[in-house]
């Protein structure tokens, strides 16, 4: 039986409670309570090591993560988005474990780092040799870490994000008139949607966010309301009664954000029966089809987002079946469990 322990950078404890009393979906978890019943699993965060009792948050991210090496035991696969400075001390002690990185933001550490610090992208690259296999949630990932970055073939795969599609569930009747918007990265554009806010005063819009995302943005119109970090439980409510999702995000080149960002907002209101307008992103077509699972407009093109909010109108509800039909068959939680259960029992 193979052992994986799954490595989380924030705390889960919260979350797993709010999961058990029904408050919260299991997307966080990226399927660890699906994997099949020959897989012995575990995890752990920062917070469960002898260095985090000791040093809190004090210490640096990467360091963090370097000293979780030592609370990994006996564990034959070791799984997670950070894990890649830990492959230092593997390394070193020569260790057999297996290390599959969970590639949420590699593509843009790597972008970022091979013009303007080549040492350490060098060092990266290095780090990624001793890296079993890097898990990426779009195949854009996985063809730019091919392309550009020369990774090696054999380590890369694709397998899409889940979603929990028990505790989103679809409502196609009776919505409210407002328009949504939700997401904490810093991929997301908010200032193109005040922008539409201004042009449709008669129209209500919800944003959902931080309030770091509100950065430059000097004047909201009256017809826009903020809610800032909700929690899951309430944000679920609030997909189950807007009219529209409209999930705004910078273009691919842009620097900052999760390299394929809104995608569990995405999932979540594919899952929810919420029509989305969402501006182009080369990941998106591995989840959903332009005017088949939802509207595509191009970043910043507010004229285009308006027309895209009347003709949610008329085809939304087509839309949102076909795009819940196709979280249930393809983008489940139990179906990144099923995935991730195969490629664990590879090695």
């Amino acid at each position: 039986m193979k052992k994986v322990l799954f490595i989380f950078s924030g705390s889960r404890k919260v979350l797993n409670d709010f999961i058990a009393k029904g408050i919260a979906p299991d997307t966080q978890l990226y399927g660890m309570n699906h994997l099949g019943r020959d897989i012995d699993v575990s995890s752990k965060e920062f917070s469960d090591t002898f260095f985090g009792e000791l040093f809190g948050n004090k210490i640096d991210f990467r360091l963090k993560h370097f000293l979780m090496y030592f609370s990994i035991g006996d564990a034959d696969i070791v799984f997670g988005s950070s894990i890649l400075y830990m492959a230092i001390l593997k390394k070193l002690f020569r260790s057999k474990k297996k290390f599959i990185l969970l590639n949420i933001s590699l593509n843009r550490l790597l972008n970022q780092s091979k013009d303007k610090r080549p040492l350490f992208y060098r060092f990266l690259k290095s780090l990624l040799k001793e890296i079993d296999l890097i898990i990426s949630l779009s195949n854009v990932q996985q063809d730019q870490l091919l392309a550009k970055h020369e990774i090696d073939k054999e380590k890369l795969k694709f397998i899409p994000l889940g979603v929990d599609v028990h505790f989103y569930k679809p409502v196609l009747e009776n919505r409210k008139e407002y328009v949504l918007a939700a997401g904490r990265d810093n991929g997301r554009d908010y200032k193109t949607i005040i922008e539409v806010a201004k042009q449709l005063p008669q129209t209500q819009f919800q944003l959902v966010l931080s309030q770091r995302n509100l950065k430059g943005i000097t004047e909201i119109p009256s017809n826009v309301t903020t809610f800032f970090d909700l929690s899951l439980n309430d944000l679920k409510k609030k997909y189950e009664e807007a009219s529209v999702l409209l999930l705004t995000t910078h273009p691919d080149e842009f620097a900052d954000g999760s390299d394929c960002s809104g995608q569990t907002v995405l999932l979540d209101s594919f899952a929810s029966g919420i029509p989305v307008i969402a501006t182009k992103k080369a990941y998106i077509a591995d989840y959903g089809l332009d005017h088949q699972h939802l509207l595509l407009v191009e970043p910043y093109d507010v004229s285009g987002i308006i027309k895209a909010v009347e003709e949610a109108k008329k085809i939304g509800k087509d839309l949102t079946q076909k795009a819940r039909k196709k979280v249930e068959r393809e983008f489940s939680t139990e179906k990144m469990g099923d995935n991730l259960t195969s490629i664990f029992k590879s090695f």
